[in-house]
Order: C-alpha cells, then sequence, then structure tokens
C-alpha cells in the first residue's frame, strides 16, 4: 500500500488515527485511497469517533466533488464510421454490427440482449430495459427502425449465417453480452489497429482509439443529434430519459456551431416526420 511505503511504517500496531488523518489531509486523496484507509482502520480496529468520522467524510465530499460526473464523451460522426469501416476490413464485421446497432439505438449494453434480429429485420421493437423491469408493461419502449438499418442488419445475417430469432447476444470469446466482455472485446481491437504497421493514423483518430468506450457511442449519437438542431425535450424522449436534466448533461460539451446534415437511422415514435429521414451512412459494406 502507498500509505505503508511513504510512511515507511514496518509495524502495524504504529499506525494510529492521527498518522492517517494527517497522511490523507496533506495530500489530494481518491476515493479509493480512502476507502483503502478505512478498510485499513477497521483491520486494525482503531477507535471510532465523532472528530475522526466527521473528518474523513469531509475528506470524502472534496474527492467526490473533483469526480468527472459525465466520465464518458462524445466522438465525431467520422471516427465512428472509420472505425466501424477498419473492423470490417480486418473480417472483424460482428463488433463492428455491435458498435453500429449501439450508435443507431442510442442503446445501453444491458438492453441489447433483449433485443431479437427479427425485430430490426421488421422495424420495430417492444422490450423493457433491464433497468426498469420491476416496473413491467408501463416501462415497455417501443421504437421504430428505419430502412437503412434493416438493410444492414439484413446483410449482417446473411453474411455471417446467424438465425433472425436470435438476440443481439454477442459477447467476447461468444460469452454472453456484458459491459466488461465487450470492453475487453472493443480495447482489444482498438490494439490491434493501432498496432498495425501499415496504417498511419490521424492524431484525433489516435486519440478516439486509445480512448474510446462502449457507452461513449450512446453519447456520440445524442450529441449529433442535436448538432442537427434537433431539441433537446425530443432527444429526452428519444433515448427515455426520465429528467431533462440528464440529457442535458449528455449535451454538455456540444458546440451547436459545427452543425452537419445528420439524419436519424432509429426512428423512435417521437415525432412522425422521422419516419422520413433516410441514414445516408451504411457502414456495412463488402470488402
Amino acid at each position: 500500500m502507498k500509505f505503508l511505503q511513504e510512511q515507511n511504517i514496518m509495524d502495524l500496531n504504529t499506525i494510529s488515527n492521527p498518522l492517517l488523518l494527517n497522511y490523507l489531509q496533506k495530500g489530494k486523496p481518491t476515493l479509493q485511497e480512502i476507502n483503502s484507509l478505512q478498510y485499513l482502520r477497521k483491520i486494525l480496529k482503531l477507535p471510532e469517533t465523532n472528530s475522526v468520522n466527521q473528518k474523513i467524510k469531509a475528506l470524502r465530499s472534496r474527492a467526490n466533488a473533483k469526480k468527472i460526473k459525465n466520465p464518458h464523451q462524445s466522438w465525431d460522426l467520422i471516427h465512428i464510421q472509420k472505425f466501424i469501416d477498419d473492423l470490417c476490413s480486418q473480417k472483424n464485421e460482428i463488433l463492428a454490427y455491435r458498435i453500429y446497432i449501439l450508435y443507431e439505438l442510442a442503446a445501453r449494453i444491458s438492453d441489447l440482449s433483449q433485443i431479437r434480429y427479427d425485430q430490426l429485420l421488421e422495424g420495430k421493437i417492444n422490450y423493457i430495459p433491464k433497468k426498469q423491469e420491476k416496473s413491467g408493461v408501463n416501462a415497455m419502449q417501443n421504437f421504430i427502425i428505419c430502412d437503412s438499418v434493416q438493410q444492414q442488419t439484413q446483410i449482417f445475417i446473411n453474411r455471417n449465417n446467424i438465425n433472425e430469432a436470435s438476440t443481439l447476444d454477442i459477447g467476447y470469446e461468444n460469452l454472453p453480452i456484458q459491459s466488461k466482455s465487450f470492453q475487453k472485446q472493443l480495447r482489444k481491437a482498438c490494439s490491434e489497429l493501432l498496432n498495425t504497421r501499415n496504417h498511419q493514423y490521424h492524431q484525433d483518430y489516435q486519440q478516439f482509439l486509445l480512448k474510446i468506450n462502449y457507452h461513449d457511442l450512446r453519447h456520440s449519437k445524442l450529441s449529433e443529434m442535436h448538432k442537427s438542431g434537433i431539441d433537446q425535450k425530443v432527444i429526452q424522449q428519444f433515448v427515455k430519459h426520465s429528467n431533462l436534466k440528464v440529457t442535458a448533461l449528455y449535451l454538455k460539451n456540444v458546440h451547436l456551431e459545427s452543425v452537419i446534415d445528420l439524419n436519424l437511422g432509429c426512428v423512435r415514435q417521437v415525432n412522425p416526420t422521422y419516419k422520413s429521414m433516410i441514414l445516408k451512412l451504411f457502414f456495412i459494406r463488402q470488402y
């Protein structure tokens, strides 16, 4: 432990509350460091006094205030498109399709395990998000998929011999879809692309490959919608946020002066005019 090394402690019996507090108050401890030292206090059975607990609470509040409230970020559509195209060129079309769908539906990983391919082909999806299962049918989400997403799904299914009745449950090394397993798969693919000597990537795209997180795709979709001039309240209904403040947090760093011509790929039953919009980007291609 960092604390033991820096304080040159050889005997745990010499550790006291004042020593721990003095160490924490001198630096700028993270929540993880505070929790580690709290755990050490419990192991050593150090006295629990109001004074000590109040100081620990103050340190926690300070560490919480420094935490990034929105660790995810939105990426330019051009980076996402290039990434998907690169994956396809390296014969990793399954991961490319998953990223494509995560982006177009602005979906969460946990929700994809309920969506079937035949629903995408039919153009209409009904499911209850994992986080709202206790609410029953009242939490049912209904949305429409545009023609281009249906076409790309059909191409993907045909080329990879996938059963249309299956769910989008393709995890890392054939394991069930989970956030950690998918992130591991994503990081592995990014590393392979970065290590490919045949490519001289632009610095911005290199940063994308180094930092991309699966949940960033959800943020990126909503940001692009906002850039295209769609109102925040409509975006809130699109992504089914219960509070507009959550949607605003997603769009916090969006610069509206960089408006682009974007058509929605996934069209939910928010506004009938969405039904006529056609996705221009065809990610899944023949290589």
